[in-house]
């Protein structure tokens, strides 16, 4: 008799649990990982995929690390720092919430010794080569009165000091100095733009990021004019064919990072030494990608 009722009873629960939907919201969850494997600092994507009742939304959370939290079936997280992360998708739905965890491991690229520039390459460095440029000069004619007063002593000149200046019907010359347009070499734009670049050395007084503006032309020229010295020897970085702007990078622990959003083009990067009076230029060529 208590048999019979009792299996009445399951049978009852057994057939509203189906009518509710209750034999699984959510049946599957899985976890796809791009990279799987490299060295920090790692930009990896998780994307997580959920098989659920046709009529039923899941909403999606991670659990990176200790610390980090992020919501929506597909995150991405830079890890900074070697080591073992455990990784927790949950998928919750109207009645019923479930999780399936992994692990991610990030290697460590050891630092080359010798000094210079390196991009990272997963868990090797690249070395970038300090650019040859070539000098040109372009004569001018003599030194104005305009240019005497104006740009060298600031201020109108009596007629003896105007004929007694050393500068005075001198020979004016813009020296440009140029780079081949073979010298830049090809980087793809999202990773620099996420890992930059590491500087090896302890002689270094500052480390510049310049964007070569393109010029009316709608092709980059053969050679790229990295400055322009003046008989003065007044330096211009901002010539009118191909003018140059200048963003100062912030260091962190040998590792600069772009501060802006940066776009596919030439760039340099300029790393000036303590006791170097011009800096050594290593010119690339950020490419965007395409899948």
């Amino acid at each position: 008799m208590w048999t019979s009722r009792s299996a009445l009873v399951a049978l009852l629960c057994c057939c509203v649990l189906t009518m509710l939907g209750c034999r699984g919201e959510i049946e599957e969850i899985a976890i796809d990982i791009s990279p799987l494997h490299g060295c920090a600092p790692l930009q990896v994507q998780f994307v997580g995929k959920a098989v659920t009742r046709a009529d039923i939304t899941g909403t999606f959370s991670w659990t990176i690390g200790k610390a980090t939290h992020l919501s929506g079936p597909q995150v991405t997280h830079t890890f900074e720092t070697p080591g073992k992360y455990h990784i927790a998708l949950t998928v919750t739905g109207e009645q019923q919430t479930k999780t399936r965890a992994t692990t991610v491991e990030v290697g460590k690229a050891e630092l080359p010794r010798l000094p210079g520039l390196y991009l990272q390459q997963g868990c090797s460095y690249r070395a970038l080569k300090e650019v040859e440029e070539q000098k040109f000069v372009k004569q001018l004619g003599k030194t104005s009165l305009e240019d005497l007063e104006q740009r060298i002593v600031g201020r109108k000149l009596s007629t003896p000091e105007l004929v007694t200046h050393p500068l005075w019907r001198r020979e004016h010359t813009h020296t440009f100095y140029l780079v081949d347009r073979g010298q830049f070499v090809d980087v793809p734009l999202a990773p620099f733009q996420a890992y930059g670049f590491v500087v090896v050395g302890e002689d270094v007084g500052e480390v510049t990021l310049f964007r070569i503006l393109p010029g009316p032309e709608t092709a980059w020229p053969s050679q790229v004019v990295t400055r322009v010295v003046d008989s003065w020897e007044l330096e211009n970085l901002s010539p009118a064919a191909h003018a140059l702007r200048r963003t100062r990078m912030a260091a962190q622990a040998h590792r600069y990072v772009p501060q802006e959003q940066l776009q596919a083009g030439l760039y340099f990067i300029a790393i000036k030494g303590q006791d170097k009076a011009m800096p050594g230029l290593r010119p690339i060529a950020l490419v965007a990608s395409h899948n």
